[in-house]
């Protein structure tokens, strides 16, 4: 696949993020809080040396725009088909996805350091 290409050894220090966006954006929630994405990608940055962050999300056509933002601020998305419930419901179920993206990347010796965020 032309998508896997070679990439380099991490090099001491590269840390990695991983986020199950609907598990970050219920939890946020449950808390009363709203969540500034930029600010949040700054935090991991400076806190954690973030040097990628993974943004696990369902694709929906219509968060198009809020989808370009999160790529300006720094965000790599990785789309996961969304399946509706009976009741409407989307569900993007990307637990699974970030799972093996993240043993991938320890695998390929991607990263030094793994964070990952999700219930």
């Amino acid at each position: 696949m032309p998508e896997q290409q070679e990439r380099k050894k991490s090099q001491e220090g590269d840390v990695i993020a991983y986020i199950d966006a609907a598990n970050l954006d219920k939890g946020i929630k449950a808390l009363g809080w709203k969540i500034h994405h930029k600010k949040f990608r700054s935090w991991l940055r400076q806190k954690f040396g973030v040097t990628e962050a993974h943004f696990f999300i369902g694709l929906i056509p219509e968060h198009a725009r809020f989808y370009t933002a999160l790529q300006r601020i720094g965000f790599q998305l990785i789309f996961k088909e969304v399946l509706y419930t009976k009741n409407g419901t989307a569900k993007g179920n990307c637990d699974a996805e970030l799972v093996l993206h993240a043993v991938r990347d320890v695998y390929e010796r991607k990263m030094s350091h793994a964070i990952l965020v999700t219930s």
